[in-house]
């Protein structure tokens, strides 16, 4: 697993800056296409609110990138996640829909109780159908981002318990994309992180703010890459790459597809940030674990339980019944499945076997070979324990019949695992497995070459039995290999192996296998042989011709070299895999094998068996069994060569006793003796046993039942136990929701009181009933309010303002849902400025009223001054005045006036001034032109009146007349009248 990066000091930044200035443009170039820029999924579950926020506020808001944010959400609660990274980021956040396009520089949110997939570049919405315990939304979107986007898919898996996500890394991980995990020192909850980094496929395990700082700077540099000439896709770049990798690790890929090849390089070159391939063969040749990492993304193991289902079901119904036809009830089925990774194919087979020989009611026998090159793979498939994830390809029935709950995970039943053999194997270089019914090799030919996929096919039907089959991947096919296989199910990808004359003259068609010990390596990778060696073309047909079948081993007699058809003495066992004579020599020929060994090895010279009897078939063959030391430099250890030749059926009927069997003769009536003392020991031992096995019998069969008991109780406590810890882990996310909407209520609920304390405005607010909700405290001024009475009707409160019917005038604002105002005074000579409104809710709903008293003391004193400043002015004034209303009631009257026409003050104030005197004032030209100066604000002077007064007789006035506002007093206009007293009338026109 790759380290975290060297930090750079001011890189960051530095880059950081650059995407932002680069980001528009950036937006621009991707958007042209759909399907070219990155889509980064952000997986998280509990906890994962804290880490979703320190990510948001670091990454640049303008990468180019599509964010896709899927958690684990409470199905029947709304989820608030929108809202509050909306929070953190200033891109555009929003709740997924069903057929959204994704864009980039957006947040997208998965909708609760839904799965979400991304499909040829739309979202895709499915409610969830699983029960709460199984649900896993990460892995779900994330095996579909990997057909849809490729190596255009990032994902990040977040603090979060559980596994989900661990199968979907591996999907990506596969298709080119690029995976980082959150350091679990770092995360709140680590049971994600620590599932994902023990698949060993995270490209990066980081903090979170690092993993935002590094995405900047991978998506900026990989787009700007997807817009280079890039070399390390050219077929003579690859070519040096593998030639190295060959020198690092023993495995030749010259004859993969370069373009899968190509593509998996061009990845790692990306990770570490290495711009040519000069810089990453350099890279590759100084860091061996590099070396060890191409080789296994090269591999590409990925793989689930029961791929295509419908492609077991035909294997279930068709293929199985067809290959045991005609097979005895005893018979074993022997299964090879090459490429298997971490075991899921041949876990599958195996039980897709158990369920076909439920379903015939037949005790079927078998025995499943799984193979691979990669030595981590194979340990994770003989452990059998897979995450809680496989839920997703696994049915319930299937979980509960063949797997054991443990922990956060499923096992794989003993008795099926005891029935598969996992062994390291390269099948572009290691001997084969023979004697075989049916080869699985799904999706593996799929990333070779048309020449090595065609040797590959023909090593297959050497391989197996006459009518054996190969189970081939849905995107492959046999190829030019027609003559070696017929369709059985071109759909689900079933061949089954036709009768030849020779399989030898398949499988040498180019196929050489190598030594197993691969710690020398080559130095050069091999290619294809020339096809026009005239030499060595001789050389293979004389062998051919003439040459027996051979073997070639090492002193301890592990077989390194096969010739010929070595089917009649050499095969296969059930139980572990092994290329030993010891474990692989037919009845008959071991015995002689391992002593012809030993007299070679001891003595150093050629060692020769005649007439050794070999049982083939049910009969028996004669043969001459020669070994022969093979010399080889100092340094290395000395090989053997055996070499088989029938006998002459005229030989072998002459009877004569071979020298094998003259040497031999004491070294048998030894063994003889001992197994005949053996069998006895054995016999009494057998009996004891037999006695105390009928006592553990009776006590097995109850501890049977017992144990039965424990495991369905146990198995309903496991699924209560997820199901709890589902639960646990949307309340999480839920309370991390709530809390940070608390946080958001006590900014506002302070901000609110900061806001009502800093008016000084006092205000009270009344519930439905009149109750005290809420006041600030300001209210105490009006009304006699502590903390406890809140919840008090507002009647039981000492009210400080003179106003007895203020409920009432409270009930009736929040039933007619009007507005009132009024002055109010208090015991102190304060006045209030009173507002009673409605209480409406978000919801539009009225709820109670608010009060608000506004202290008008201030006001009311100016302007009882200003009143008191105006009548001094007009009194002072020594031409006659009055002061009219808006109704031409005479306001004021100065002094002047009372004593020009000799009235009382309390006889003119207040009244009409139509009505003075003897109705003089009476003049309807004057009283349209007192009505305009209200209406219009326009003045007249100089208008002329006659008219005789009773107290002073005949005057003639001359009348000037304004608007003004008396401030204090409601701001009601007035109208300012002033008149001249004329002994000699001028003749003037009226002036208005």
């Amino acid at each position: 697993m790759p380290g975290k990066p060297p930090k750079k000091k001011g890189v960051d930044l530095k880059r950081q800056r650059k995407v932002h200035a680069r980001g528009e443009s950036l937006a621009q170039a991707v958007s042209a296409n759909q399907q070219s820029f990155p889509v980064v999924v952000l997986g998280a579950s509990a906890g994962g609110l804290e880490a979703l926020e320190g990510f948001f506020k670091i990454v640049s808001p303008t990468t180019g990138a599509t964010f896709v944010v899927v958690s684990h959400l409470d199905p029947k609660h709304p989820s608030m996640m929108s809202e509050l990274i909306g929070r953190f980021t200033t891109m555009q956040v929003h709740e997924v829909t069903d057929g959204t396009t994704p864009k980039p520089n957006h947040v997208y949110m998965i909708p609760p109780n839904r799965y979400l997939s991304i499909f040829q570049g739309k979202f895709q919405l499915k409610e969830q159908e699983k029960p709460p315990g199984m649900r896993m939304p990460i892995d779900t979107f994330l095996r579909s981002l990997a057909e849809d986007r490729g190596n255009w898919g990032v994902a990040i898996i977040l603090s979060g318990t559980g596994t989900d996500g661990t199968l979907g890394i591996r999907a990506l991980q596969a298709s080119g994309g690029i995976v980082f995990v959150q350091d679990p020192d770092d995360a709140k909850y680590d049971g994600m992180p620590r599932s994902a980094i023990q698949t060993g496929l995270a490209d990066y395990v980081m903090p979170v703010e690092e993993i935002a700082r590094q995405l900047t700077t991978l998506v900026d540099r990989h787009i700007a890459r997807e817009e280079e000439s890039l070399d390390e896709t050219k077929p003579d770049v690859i070519q040096k790459i593998l030639m190295v990798l060959r020198s690092k690790t023993g495995h030749d890929f010259s004859l993969y597809k370069k373009s899968t090849v190509g593509r998996r390089i061009r990845r790692r070159m990306s990770i570490h940030n290495i711009k040519d391939s000069a810089g990453y063969i350099r890279y590759l040749r100084e860091h061996p674990d590099e070396a060890e990492l191409l080789f296994k993304e090269l591999l590409i193991n990925v793989t689930n339980f029961f791929r295509d289902p419908e492609a077991f079901d035909a294997l279930k119904k068709t293929v199985l019944p067809e290959l045991l036809r005609d097979k005895p009830d005893d018979y074993t089925l022997r299964v090879w499945v090459p490429g298997c990774a971490t075991g899921e194919e041949a876990y599958s087979i195996a039980i897709a076997i158990l369920e076909s020989a439920e379903e015939t009611d037949r005790d079927c026998r078998f025995q499943i070979f799984a193979t691979d090159m990669d030595e981590a793979s194979i340990s994770k498939a003989r452990i059998a324990f897979f995450p809680s994830n496989i839920s997703l390809d696994v049915t319930e029935d299937r979980l509960e019949k063949f797997f054991i709950m443990e922990g956060n995970g499923y096992r794989v039943r003993k008795d099926i695992r005891e029935r598969i053999v996992f062994a390291l194997q390269d099948i572009a270089g290691d001997p084969p497995f023979t004697k075989i019914d049916l080869i699985s090799c799904r999706n593996v030919l799929i990333y070779m070459e048309p020449e090595l996929q065609k040797r590959i096919i023909s090593l297959f039907h050497y391989s197996l039995d006459p009518g054996g089959m190969i189970f081939l991947g849905s995107s492959e096919t046999i190829g030019v290999r027609t003559d070696l296989f017929r369709v059985v199910d071109n759909k689900w990808k079933f061949f089954q192996a036709k009768p030849v004359k020779s399989k030898d003259s398949y499988l040498r068609e180019g196929f050489t296998f190598w030594p197993t010990d691969r710690t020398q390596a080559k130095d050069h990778v091999s290619g294809p042989a020339k096809k026009n060696d005239l030499e060595a073309f001789v050389h293979s047909a004389l062998l051919s011709a003439f040459a027996p079948p051979a073997v070639v081993v090492d002193v301890k007699g592990d077989i390194l070299y096969i010739w010929g058809d070595t089917a009649k003495y050499l095969t296969l066992s059930p139980g572990h895999a092994g290329l030993n004579i010891g474990q692989t020599a037919r009845e008959g020929l071991r015995f002689s094998m391992r002593s012809a060994l030993m007299a070679a090895a001891s003595h150093q010279r050629k060692a020769v068996y005649r007439n050794v009897r070999v049982k083939v078939n049910g009969d028996s063959e004669m043969i001459d069994l020669t070994v022969v030391p093979l010399p080889r430099t100092e340094d290395e250890d000395i090989l053997f060569l055996f070499t088989f030749q029938e006998v002459l059926k005229e030989r072998a009927a002459t009877g004569d006793r071979s020298e094998g069997e003259k040497i031999d003769k004491d070294r048998v009536l030894e063994l003889e003796n001992e197994l005949l003392y053996t069998r006895e020991s054995l016999q009494a031992t057998a009996e004891k046993a037999q006695a105390a096995n009928e006592e553990l019998k009776s006590a097995n069969e109850e501890l049977q039942s017992s144990n039965e008991e424990l495991h369905s109780t146990n198995e309903e406590l496991e699924i209560s136990r997820e199901e709890l810890q589902s639960l646990n882990e949307e309340l999480i996310t839920v309370n991390t929701e709530l809390r940070s909407k608390m946080e958001q209520l006590s900014q506002s609920e302070s901000d609110m009181k900061n806001l009502l304390d800093s008016t000084e405005i006092a205000t009270i607010f009344l519930d439905r009933n009149l109750h005290v909700k809420r006041f600030n405290a300001s209210a105490t001024r009006v009304v006699s309010l502590i903390p406890s009475d809140v919840g008090r009707p507002i009647d039981d409160v000492t009210l400080k303002i003179d106003y007895p019917d203020l409920s009432e005038r409270a009930r009736d604002v929040m039933d007619r849902l009007n507005h009132f105002e009024s002055d109010v005074k208090t015991k102190d000579d304060a006045w209030f400025s009173m507002r009673i409104v409605p209480y409406k809710s978000l919801e539009n709903v009225i709820d109670g009223v608010v009060m608000t008293f506004v202290d008008t003391t201030d006001s009311k004193r100016a302007a009882a001054e200003r009143e008191v400043f105006f009548e001094n002015v007009v009194q002072t004034v020594r031409e006659p005045l009055l002061v009219l209303d808006e109704s031409f009631k005479v306001v004021m009257a100065n002094s002047a006036f009372l004593e020009l026409f000799q009235v009382r003050r309390e006889d003119t104030q207040g009244s009409v001034i139509r009505n003075l005197g003897g109705h003089e004032w009476n003049i309807p030209v004057l009283i349209k032109l007192l009505s305009d100066v209200l209406e219009t604000g326009q003045v007249f002077q100089d208008f002329k009146v006659e008219a005789d007064f009773p107290s002073i007789g005949l005057r003639t006035l001359l009348l000037n007349a304004r608007k003004v506002t008396a401030t204090g007093d409601g701001d009601r206009p007035l109208i300012l009248l002033a008149m001249e007293n004329i002994t000699v009338p001028p003749s003037r026109e009226i002036s208005v």
